[in-house]
């Protein structure tokens, strides 16, 4: 005969999925933020594009709102294996969203191009000025 976890099993996996998205959460608010502002200035120029970065940053505050109302009352105690998938996690989530005014608004690339677009603006490119900006300065 096979059992079946009980209620108690379900309710602690939720509330360990539960802390990770709610940090998530938090960082999609972080990264709506600083779409907002192009997306004003799109807007106020009158770009083509501002449609798709508006929608796009209604997606990210969609998913950011669902997801904080259903983890509100959950307390962050996180163990080692969930900083771990928060970390992947919110790379993975934060590269996607941010993909997305590029997936809407330029037809001509690939869902792939736009993904590696983004990932690469988020790390590679702005990595690359803060360690410019922090390096100490030669003495001649």
């Amino acid at each position: 005969m096979t059992t079946f976890p009980s209620g108690i099993y379900y309710r602690d996996a939720y509330r360990n999925w539960a802390q990770i998205f709610k940090i998530m959460a938090v960082l999609w608010l972080v990264l709506a933020m600083f779409m907002a502002l192009p997306w004003i200035v799109l807007i106020i120029e009158k770009d083509p594009d501002a449609p798709a970065f508006g929608v796009s940053l209604l997606i990210i505050l969609s998913a950011t709102l669902i997801t904080w109302l259903l983890t509100r009352r959950v307390s962050l105690e996180l163990k080692p294996w969930q900083m771990f998938i928060l970390t992947a996690g919110s790379w993975t989530s934060i590269s996607c969203f941010a993909s997305l005014p590029l997936i809407l608004g330029a037809p001509q690339l690939s869902v792939t191009n736009a993904v590696f677009e983004s990932v690469s603006a988020i790390t590679t490119k702005w990595l690359f000025k803060i360690y410019r900006a922090l390096r100490p300065v030669a003495v001649e």
